[in-house]
């Protein structure tokens, strides 16, 4: 319509269909290649879960995933084909927590969190050191719900069955340069 180049990066197309798999394989790969080959032990809603299932079963490792029982079925089912020990018995994602950190630290297992774990954190380092060689420093410009105003931006949300299954925002940055002479959207 408007001639611009579109570029999508769709986390529906990750092996665990959602983002979080990029930090739990991170997390997994790089405990292999330092030789070491614990039992991976988290705690999730499902979708980390269910990610560092699928980088347990892809490196070799054994995987121990505390839920709570009102995780969706779908994921649980997830985490379970993968072939990870799955303990959904838990009230809340709090009490999920506090039992994987105790049972890795009972068995001698390593608790992968998806929010502070070294090597998942350090995956969102090397994500943004690439996009600083490419765009030559952080984006820390400000964020205004106008900019996603349609014709600058737009926020989407895209549903399946009714529920939102999906979620993400563009908006034009004429004050960016990308390789080639480009304006980015992103």
């Amino acid at each position: 319509v408007t001639g611009a180049d579109v570029w999508l990066k769709l986390e529906s197309q990750q092996r665990s269909n959602a983002f979080k798999v990029r930090g739990a394989f991170n997390a997994a790969l790089s405990l292999a290649e330092r030789g070491e080959r614990p039992v991976l032990v988290t705690a999730s809603a499902g979708n980390h879960g269910r990610g560092l299932a699928e980088a347990a079963a892809a490196t070799g490792m054994s995987c121990v995933v505390f839920t709570p029982g009102d995780a969706p079925r779908a994921k649980l089912d997830a985490i379970h084909a993968a072939g990870a020990r799955l303990d959904s018995s838990y009230p809340d994602y709090d009490a999920a927590e506090i039992a994987a950190k105790d049972y890795a630290a009972a068995t001698g297992g390593c608790y992968i969190s998806p929010y502070t774990h070294p090597d998942v954190v350090g995956l969102v380092e090397q994500i943004q050191a690439e996009y600083i060689r490419i765009y030559g420093g952080k984006d820390e410009t400000p964020m205004e719900v106008g900019e996603f105003d349609p014709p600058a931006g737009s926020f989407l949300v895209a549903y399946a069955a009714g529920s939102p299954v999906a979620m993400g925002g563009w908006r034009f940055r004429p004050d960016v340069e990308a390789p080639g002479g480009q304006r980015p959207a992103e």
